[in-house]
């Protein structure tokens, strides 16, 4: 094991003393809601619209977007520009939407390896061909956008089949794990306060797909659909749509 760096004792001694009245089961819970109380941005979003629409374009040009999809830039925002007209989203939700790209354009291996957080990238220990969408639900063709996006803390420990019986129930729908690459491309630090289930996308085992930060990097990997951590949470959307289509049914 590694030595406790001298600087960090005082404060292990301080965390020891605060927690040894607590039931150990408890524990979890309590620091998963200091993590989202501390590190959740209030408001998690200032931007709306095209001025949020354009901020996210660039980024994803500036990550390498055009490049992975085999697109020059200005071809590339070309396709994304019909959107740009329907970049709203529903008051009271932590984002107004993101712009999500189809793992049909980008795959989901290469989207991952865009994504930036602490300055490093994603490990993956799962392949695009076994991740699945969530039978009964739809998604656009081409480019589109997911509007209405909570990042799913209010749903930590609840089980990915527990959470989705929820949000179908609410009108809502979690989220692809494209979704969350788009998600974690522009707000990498939710990761900082809670891992998430991306519950629209499952494994062909049937597993739950997961996204989480653990020693200072992001993995990929699947976990039993049936089983809740107070550390995770699911995002979810109110719709989706892109410039063509009717919003799709969630």
């Amino acid at each position: 094991m590694t030595p406790t760096p001298a600087d960090q004792q005082p404060k292990i001694n301080e965390l020891r003393e605060l927690i040894s009245g607590i039931d150990p089961h408890e524990i979890d819970d309590l620091f998963a809601e200091v993590k989202v109380d501390t590190y959740k941005p209030k408001p998690f979003e200032r931007l709306h619209g095209a001025e949020l629409f354009d901020r996210q374009a660039s980024r994803l040009v500036a990550l390498g977007y055009p490049d992975v999809s085999g697109m020059a830039e200005p071809e590339f925002l070309r396709l994304l520009g019909p959107l740009r007209p329907n970049a709203d989203g529903r008051q009271g939700n932590d984002i107004p939407f993101v712009v999500v790209i189809p793992p049909s354009m980008v795959s989901i291996r290469e989207q991952l390896s865009l994504v930036e957080h602490d300055e490093g990238g994603v490990t993956q220990f799962l392949k695009d061909e076994d991740l699945l969408v969530r039978s009964g639900i739809a998604i656009p063709n081409g480019p589109y956008l997911a509007k209405g996006i909570d990042v799913g803390d209010g749903l930590r420990g609840v089980s990915p089949d527990t959470a989705v019986e929820h949000l179908i129930g609410e009108g809502r729908s979690p989220l692809t794990i494209a979704e969350g690459a788009a998600l974690l491309i522009h707000y990498p630090h939710i990761l900082d306060f809670v891992n998430i289930h991306l519950a629209a996308t499952v494994h062909q085992s049937g597993d739950a797909i997961d996204l989480y930060s653990y020693a200072g990097a992001v993995k990929l990997k699947r976990d039993p659909a049936n089983r809740g951590d107070p550390r995770w949470g699911t995002p979810s959307c109110a719709e989706r749509t892109n410039a063509t289509e009717e919003s799709q049914p969630l």
